[in-house]
């Protein structure tokens, strides 16, 4: 048996009195039955947005999608899916999901050359696969290997003395990962990390200057939530993940980002106090927007949590004193307003 490579690469090979298709470099895998695995929990109505560039052993697939269907096309892009004996694989996979799992039919090379000279089988075939993982990110499953057998010890030279057998099938696993699918016309989540990385800065030492304990609190827990909302936003805009609700929230986006900005060219300690308390609001306003983003969703609506707490009077009889001393060491500030 001929073996090599990684991810999702086919081998069908003749030793002696058997010969058994793999994919180069698969292994049997716990989670690869002989059958697809029974359903198990609640059925999903909602297929994981799967359109875009994939990345497997072979190189690089397309798959579309057509989600109300439920169906999946994947298609080889250009100069990938050569077979080694001339054969060029259109599709790698076809499939329909079920509710749980994706599951059809995946087409496979042959890698001996005397199946298709001798018993004048086909340089592809077609096997069966579901999936064990599936995501927006990465796909792993198991396909169907195929095993035959010798009729007899010593051929006839040309002869097809091969047989299919398939008690010796077996499950093994393959694996594909998105590669980067950049979120068309969403530069500005681009610009919200360059301008959050800034203003996380700025409430980091606002956190380390206040004499308040409760404030330098509520800060630094905020420097932590703004890094996470941010960041999540990027790799979500990177990996192509939920471009379409990033996108509808761009309002609440704008917003968020005026905010920020407020944050960054406050000159005093009064409107810096105010604009920590916009930034906080508009980032819950802008997690409620974002509910498939957890990451993204649950760092700002913690936010929004202290959104009223540096404009609160209770917190001080002379907001402009009280909030020019706790921040006038924050560096490139001049803590005295107008």
């Amino acid at each position: 048996m001929q073996t090599g490579g990684s991810g999702m690469s086919t081998t069908r090979s003749a030793i002696a009195l058997l010969i058994v298709i793999v994919f180069a470099g698969s292994i049997a895998h716990a989670d690869c039955q002989q059958t697809p695995p029974p359903e198990r929990g609640q059925k999903s109505t909602k297929l994981p947005d799967l359109n875009g560039e994939w990345e497997g052993g072979e190189g690089h697939v397309t798959l579309h999608v057509l989600r109300d269907a439920g169906h999946v096309d994947a298609f080889f892009a250009e100069g990938a899916g050569k077979c080694p004996f001339g054969d060029v694989r259109g599709v790698l996979f076809q499939g329909d999901y079920d509710g749980h799992v994706l599951k059809g039919k995946l087409t496979q090379c042959t890698h001996a050359r005397r199946i298709i000279r001798d018993c004048r089988w086909g340089a592809t075939f077609k096997s069966d696969f579901y999936t064990t993982m599936l995501t927006e990110h990465d796909i792993s499953g198991c396909y169907k290997t195929e095993h035959y057998k010798a009729i007899k010890e010593y051929p006839v030279p040309g002869e097809c003395n091969l047989t299919r057998d398939e008690t010796g099938d077996r499950w093994l696993e393959f694996h594909l990962t998105k590669t980067s699918l950049r979120c068309p016309d969403l530069d500005e989540v681009d610009y919200a990390q360059k301008v959050g990385a800034r203003a996380q800065g700025i409430i980091m030492v606002a956190s380390k200057v206040s004499t308040d304990p409760q404030t330098g609190r509520i800060l630094a827990r905020a420097q932590g939530l703004l890094g996470q909302g941010v960041n999540g936003l990027k790799i979500a805009a990177t990996i192509g993940h939920e471009c379409g609700e990033i996108r509808d929230a761009g309002n609440e986006l704008r917003r968020f980002l005026d905010a920020v900005q407020e944050v960054n060219a406050a000159t005093c300690g009064q409107y810096l106090a105010r604009a920590f308390d916009h930034l906080f609001a508009a980032a819950g306003t802008l997690g409620q927007r974002l509910p498939d983003l957890p990451e993204v969703s649950t760092a700002f609506k913690l936010m929004a949590a202290d959104r009223t707490f540096f404009q609160d009077v209770s917190h001080a009889l002379n907001p402009e004193e009280r909030w020019n001393a706790q921040f006038s060491g924050i560096e490139g500030y001049t803590m005295t307003c107008p």
